[in-house]
């Protein structure tokens, strides 16, 4: 609970936020979870996978640019990991 009134707005608008967008993909309000970015969110997924599916062994596909931000969790999590390097190409000025 929140003892001063920016907390209290805040915390209503968070949750009013998480109801509709549980409604919009319809899911319950307390599976919408908030992360601060791409990474966390990343981990959050993959650790999820790997413990949905803890009696089968895990494969994760992940690109390069990505490897850095994933590989600790992919590793700690005993997920056998494929890293797949991309190649784009350089567009003009």
């Amino acid at each position: 609970m929140r003892t001063h009134s920016f907390g209290q707005a805040a915390e209503k608008a968070v949750e009013k936020a998480r109801e509709q967008v549980a409604e919009l993909i319809g899911a319950y309000p307390l599976e919408v979870i908030w992360t601060s970015g791409a990474t966390e969110s990343n981990n959050l997924a993959i650790k999820g996978a790997v413990y949905a599916n803890k009696n089968k062994q895990c494969h994760i596909v992940t690109v390069k640019t990505d490897e850095i931000a994933n590989s600790a969790t992919t590793q700690t999590n005993g997920a056998m990991t494929l890293v797949v390097s991309l190649n784009h190409p350089q567009s003009a000025p």
